[in-house]
């Protein structure tokens, strides 16, 4: 429902106005009324409406003061003067101060028809944002919340919701800036588009905790059946759709509909069951039916156990040997993540016992590169490279003695040859991850290391050296068909990646070097 508030200092007018709206859209509900600008203000205050229907010529305060008082509200309203023909210099004024639109005097119902569904359009619109803006603050508290008036009035026809917590890939236990992002797979795969057209209900998609996480909210109007059903049915089909694309998914759906401002605290709990339901390289759809996990849980098996006590020779290619084994296993058992984490930690343990003390000391970060290789790898492949990886580094860093180094300088010396090669065509560090199969934390660690740089900081840098050349190589080539041969499909953006490297955008750069 629309609020409105009509501001008329004659009675008739006032009350002809008032039924003219109510009777032109039901969406509209008149819910108070002033006589004069000063009235208006304490009614402003007290109602916060979304619309206000004001004439100019008024005792005490007039329209115009009326429109300059209401930029002090918190809650501004769109403003409607009313005006007659006579009035053209008060209108002029009013529309410096931001008015939405004018009625003109005698009204006629057809003009108001059409202006409150403009009206309509932009008031549901910006109710829906405030909605929105809502629901993340309540997502991200992780806590039942306590809703304020306007929050009351956003969700008046919604008091009960269901959820459904998306995660795809690897449940992520941290932030961390080398964790992937997720925006261009939404951007692919938006979850509005993939939901079924019935039965629809009023649905909110939220951002999760992280880039990879979505939030789908569903809450029933009126005749539409159970808000739980309509989840159910939203849930079945996203799940159909999302499996179809390379990344596994995980789905958490509420077993019951909750009060809309406790959705933080529910969704908390769904974190929690995401944490312990999530299996690496497998998709999976569950309830959020909450329940603690003991330490036995995480206890090995007896195929496991019999891989760590088998760990007795040191040869980086031996422990690598053993490695697959050991993720073959946990793939055919599609493992939960925590669990694949923990045995992860323990072949690793146990490799590092076999160094000496020094080679110990320097290995303490081991348990925070195998948690951030298990939320950023795509599959079980990409997750065995970057653990052949970690054994290099152990084995190199301890007793042993191989020629990780110059293996690891090797590598580097490839993705940066595959970058000079094609820098024009669209590159990531997920697309050099599926490329050259390592995870991607890991492969922009080893080049860093080699290179002083992460991959995409030398592709921009190549790029931008490219298109110094063809700027003053070519001086009448279009940005556009520079921007396209080095890999950048938006010339605005190229633009001002450009100005950011250079200092100056790529015109500028052209006439100043130009002879």
């Amino acid at each position: 429902m629309i609020r409105c508030v009509v501001v008329e200092d004659e009675p008739p007018i006032l009350r002809a106005i008032v039924q003219m709206i109510e009777s032109c859209d039901p969406r509209f509900q008149v819910v108070d009324t002033a006589f004069d600008g000063e009235e208006a203000m304490e009614v402003l205050k007290k109602t916060r409406p979304d619309v206000v229907f004001t004439d100019i010529r008024m005792p005490i305060m007039d329209g115009l003061q009326l429109l300059r008082e209401t930029k002090s509200l918190p809650c501004k309203p769109l403003t409607v003067v009313l005006s007659g023909h006579q009035e053209f210099e008060y209108a002029k004024e009013a529309l410096k101060l931001g008015v939405h639109d004018f009625l003109l005097k005698p009204i006629s119902r057809d003009s108001l028809v059409e202006l409150l569904d403009g009206l309509a359009d932009i008031c549901l619109q910006g109710a829906r944002e405030r909605q929105l803006t809502l629901l993340k603050e309540w997502v991200d508290s992780g806590t039942p919340n306590v809703p304020s008036r306007e929050a009351k009035s956003l969700f008046a026809p919604y008091r009960e919701a269901a959820y459904l917590l998306v995660c795809v890939g690897s449940f992520q236990s941290f932030p961390t800036s080398l964790t992937l992002s997720f925006r261009e797979y939404w951007k692919r795969h938006p979850i509005e588009r993939l939901l079924p057209e019935e039965p629809r209900g009023e649905r909110w998609i939220v951002d999760g905790r992280n880039d990879n996480e979505k939030v789908l909210i569903v809450s029933a109007n009126a005749g539409d059946g159970p808000a739980e059903s309509m989840l159910e049915t939203a849930a079945g089909k996203l799940y159909e759709e999302l499996t179809r694309y390379d990344w596994p998914v995980t789905l958490v759906k509420g077993s019951r509909a909750v009060d809309i401002s406790d959705l933080g605290f529910y969704l908390q709990k769904a974190r929690i069951v995401l944490n312990h339901s999530s299996r690496f390289g497998h998709s999976t759809i569950t309830a959020n039916d909450f329940e603690e996990h003991s330490p036995a849980h995480l206890a090995p098996n007896n195929q496991m156990e019999g891989i760590f006590q088998k760990l007795n020779r040191q040869s980086p290619e031996y422990f690598k040997h053993e490695l697959s084994k050991l993720i073959d296993a946990a793939n055919a058992q599609r493992l939960p993540q925590i669990r694949l984490e923990h045995a992860l930690r323990q072949f690793i343990q146990t490799i590092v016992q076999m160094l000496d003390a020094d080679a110990k000391g320097q290995l303490v970060h081991t348990d925070l590169v195998i948690r951030e290789l298990v939320s950023t790898s795509p599959s079980y492949r990409s997750l065995h490279a970057g653990m052949c990886l970690l054994i290099d580094e152990i084995c190199s860093s301890g007793l042993l003695k191989s020629d990780v180094r110059e293996s690891q300088e090797e590598w580097a010396e490839r993705i940066e040859q595959y970058i000079q090669a094609n820098y024009h065509n669209p590159i990531s560090l997920q697309s050099l991850s599926d490329t050259f199969g390592f995870a991607p934390s890991y492969l922009s660690r080893i080049y860093r290391e080699h290179k002083g740089q992460s991959p995409i900081d030398y592709v921009i840098k190549l790029r931008m050296n490219k298109a110094k050349e063809l700027l003053l190589l070519e001086p009448a080539l279009p940005l556009k068909q520079i921007s396209e041969a080095i890999g950048y499909e938006d010339s605005f953006y190229f633009s001002r990646l450009f100005k950011a490297q250079t200092g100056s955008s790529p015109s500028e750069f052209r006439k100043r070097k130009s002879p």
